[in-house]
């Protein structure tokens, strides 16, 4: 398997779910970077999502919990629900972090089969795409593990080589 993830998470998953977390940090096909702590939206509406009272303390305790896994993690922040303003942007720069988006929504935190969300992926993916996909309880999540295979099957049909989030930004 190609080094081709970088795993956004959030604090309160990273508290929940310690071993998990600490067995993403050390391994070499993972990158891991912050999600907000408690994945409230940094401005709303954002998808039914609360927002979060202090921006810069929600990535401030994130970042902290990233440290103790892996020091040196990659600076890197995608917004809850992806929805962000220019106090957002100024939050995120303000704690050295870059904002990552998307281009490609696999569709998994709302699909009802593997099949869909392959396809969702593999029709909107490009060189140099960004997809979003999810981990974390629920039903999903067991989706989106059983359509990875097919999807990296996908990407290489193509000619598509999955990578590091860090590599991709250095080469943009």
């Amino acid at each position: 398997m190609h080094r081709a993830h970088a795993i956004f998470m959030t604090g309160m998953w990273i508290e929940r779910y310690p071993r998990v977390a600490a067995g993403l940090a050390a391994d070499p096909l993972f990158e891991v970077a912050d999600h907000s702590y408690d994945h409230e939206a940094f401005v709303t509406p954002c998808y039914g999502l609360g927002r979060t009272h202090d921006m810069r303390r929600s990535l401030r305790r994130t970042e902290a919990l990233l440290d103790r896994l892996d020091p040196g993690h990659p600076r890197f922040f995608r917004f809850p629900g992806g929805c962000f303003d220019k106090a957002a942007l100024k939050a995120v720069a303000a704690e050295g972090l870059t904002p990552v988006q998307w281009d490609v929504i696999g569709g998994d935190a709302f699909a009802t089969s593997k099949d869909a969300i392959v396809k969702q992926t593999l029709d909107g993916v490009r060189g140099g795409s960004i997809v979003v996909l999810h981990l974390g309880g629920g039903k999903p999540s067991g989706l989106t593990d059983a359509a990875l295979p097919a999807i990296v099957r996908g990407l290489r049909e193509r000619g598509l080589r999955p990578v590091t989030l860090s590599t991709l930004l250095r080469h943009r």
